[in-house]
């Protein structure tokens, strides 16, 4: 009865700082298993007794991590309010359990006898089980266990990330600090190229910034608001993975996406979910492809990956690819003729449309190129985020990417004059700028 009691009501949910939580407790092998949905979870043995403690994630509230960890002394403060809260925690939920099992026992023990003293000892008995239980589980307790965890679910393939703290973070500050400086002098570099180009009327030309694959990394965001301030593009259209798992605690950069002031358009990549869907779509400014849009006078249609349908991480496969290519044939199909720009996550999906689409943006391979292909020009950004936090920690410095479309729209029909590729090192300080003259015009 009190195994029943407590395994089945023993769930009880915490507020921990910036964090709630549920912690329960199950029959088990003495591990502790933090759960964290929809990512997967991280266990280790941590304990003696045949008990399993659970703590599952529940939300974060953002705006409060932020405001403590922008805070002085903010990583002390973090840890001795959790040392602090989670001992608390510990007491309260020790003592509910404890009532529990010796409710329990009291229901146990009516099933053989009905008499008020048998179930009071039989309550008497499951408490000090339960108590025995609990003090040889933190008596045994070893929290060093997790330096050598199990993972299930995506972090089973990304036990990098317990270590995100200690590398990647640390360079952020510095790394942002040579985007601002390496940004600030891509002006000039733009000057130099418009006055070698042969087609003086980029200036007017409507300036589309094509970037793709943020993957979470604030250096991304800070690279493409200084291309915005430098070179004021009319809109930009993003090809997706704005996020690295596609969870709630990866929405506070897309937050700051409405700050660009600038038309936002975002096909959904496979890094991203259904969660990260919702966010975007109550973002003022910033807009989902979901098929057919007109900007600036220039028909823009897209689609977002068929993974991001789902908080699976793995590219689609080759039905899903094959599906998404019907769908899009079928909106040109029924629009009577092809967008001037298609926005698509995966260059196996927009390289279809090839000799159809003028002009075909694509991200995912995070190699940053210009082809033109049947009469159409493939764009593909790389990755505006420089891989996010594994490009970072990697020893192999992945730049920033990004490219600037100058389309001419005062004509009969509109055409792409140029295609600037930007490449930002700043661990090197260094960036590189690429223009692609298209001669061919363009038409829908």
């Amino acid at each position: 009865g009190a195994a029943l009691v407590l395994f089945f009501l023993s769930p009880a949910l915490y507020r921990l700082g910036a964090f709630r939580f549920a912690v329960r407790v199950l029959p088990g092998l003495g591990r502790t298993r933090i759960e964290l949905p929809p990512v997967g979870a991280v266990e280790a043995r941590t304990h003696l007794t045949p008990l399993d403690v659970v703590l599952t994630l529940r939300s974060v509230d953002l705006d409060q991590l932020q405001r403590l960890l922008g805070s002085p002394g903010a990583r002390t403060a973090a840890l001795a309010t959790l040392r602090e809260g989670g001992r608390r925690i510990a007491a309260h939920f020790l003592l509910r359990t404890l009532l529990l099992a010796a409710a329990g026992g009291a229901w146990g023990a009516s099933w053989v006898r009905r008499s008020w003293p048998d179930r009071g000892k039989g309550a008497v008995l499951s408490a000090a089980v339960w108590v025995l239980v609990a003090t040889g589980t933190a008596a045994t307790f070893n929290v060093q266990a997790f330096q050598n965890p199990s993972y299930s679910g995506i972090l089973k393939g990304a036990p990098w990330m317990l270590g995100l703290a200690q590398t990647a973070w640390e360079r952020l500050d510095k790394l942002g600090a040579d985007v601002r400086f390496l940004t600030q002098n891509l002006r000039q570099a733009l000057d130099r190229a418009n006055a070698a180009a042969p087609l003086e009327r980029l200036q007017d030309d409507i300036k589309v910034l094509h970037v793709s694959d943020l993957h979470n990394n604030p250096l991304g965001l800070s690279f493409i608001a200084q291309i915005k301030a430098d070179f004021g593009p009319d809109f930009i259209v993003d090809t997706g993975d704005l996020t690295d798992f596609g969870t709630p605690l990866e929405e506070g950069l897309l937050a700051r996406l409405p700050a660009l002031k600038v038309p936002y358009y975002v096909a959904l990549g496979n890094h991203d979910s259904p969660v990260i869907a919702e966010e975007v779509r109550t973002l003022s400014g910033v807009h989902l492809l979901e098929g057919w849009q007109a900007v600036k006078g220039l028909t823009l249609a897209g689609r977002a990956d068929p993974t991001s349908l789902s908080a699976d991480i793995k590219p689609a496969g080759e039905e899903a690819v094959l599906a998404q290519v019907t769908d899009l044939s079928a909106l040109i199909q029924e629009k009577g003729q092809a967008p001037f720009i298609l926005a698509v996550h995966d260059p196996r999906v927009g390289e279809n449309f090839a000799g159809v689409v003028p002009v075909i943006l694509m991200g995912h391979t995070h190699q940053a190129r210009v082809e033109v292909k049947g009469g159409s020009v493939l764009v593909n950004a790389g990755t505006t985020g420089g891989a996010g936090v594994r490009g970072v920690q990697s020893e192999k410095e992945v730049p920033l990417t990004a490219a600037l479309l100058y389309v001419h729209a005062q004509g009969a029909a509109p055409q792409l004059d140029a295609v600037d590729i930007i490449r930002l090192y700043p661990r090197a300080g260094r960036f590189e700028l690429a223009r692609t003259t298209v001669g061919a015009t363009l038409r829908q």
